[in-house]
């Protein structure tokens, strides 16, 4: 054997250790970070560290970015971080949410809409594995489902930045996103349902 073909499968015995093929990638890291930036977005929430706990939402929004932008130009996307990026985001944007709505920053009304949508959509996951339906790749995030993630991170940091400068333009902007993100939040969350219903339909005709 050739010394570069040695070096070569060396190579690939070692990445193979490191799990470079399944889950041990630099992606994967940022999201896990992301995930510990939750709990202390929340301690620094509940102790009024109001610009603390922005900093930390913007930077877990460019962590989001940076880690999407990783897999893509790395290679190295995985079964794990398709499921961890998400389940991140979800976590702390619910988190904020909450937040905002236990200190009146946000209408309840809100928040329970967005609550529900995820608890619906969960429930729809679970529904369909348990009728052993295989929806890998036929659900994917659909673009009234983006820009609804993108409304609420906005409005997180338009309510929360109102908050520090005191701007008035920014509390009209705040409640004008209250509204978008409603709007989106039902779209998606029905876009979703029909998505599960129609997939369920085809099964159901399969198995005829």
């Amino acid at each position: 054997m050739k010394t570069t073909d040695k070096i070569r499968c060396s190579l690939q015995e070692y990445k193979a250790v490191l799990g470079y093929n399944s889950s041990w990638t630099v992606p994967n890291a940022l999201t896990l970070t992301r995930f510990a930036m939750v709990p202390v977005f929340l301690g620094a929430f509940i102790y009024e560290a109001f610009l603390l706990a922005l900093t930390i939402f913007i930077l877990a929004g460019i962590t989001d970015a940076l880690d999407g932008y990783l897999a893509r130009t790395m290679k190295q996307r995985s079964r794990l971080g398709a499921v961890l990026d998400p389940l991140a985001d979800k976590l702390l944007v619910l988190t904020a949410f909450i937040c905002l709505g236990l200190s009146g920053w946000i209408p309840w009304w809100l928040v329970s809409v967005v609550i529900i949508r995820e608890i619906v959509i969960v429930c729809g996951f679970i529904f369909l594995h348990l009728a052993r339906m295989d929806i890998r790749g036929k659900i994917t995030a659909t673009l009234d489902s983006k820009l609804n993630t993108l409304a609420q991170i906005m409005l997180v940091l338009v309510v929360m930045s109102s908050r520090l400068l005191e701007e008035a333009l920014l509390d009209t902007l705040s409640h004008i996103l209250i509204y978008v993100v409603a709007g989106l939040t039902l779209i998606s969350g029905l876009h979703y349902l029909f998505l599960g219903l129609g997939l369920r339909f085809c099964f159901k005709n399969k198995k005829k």
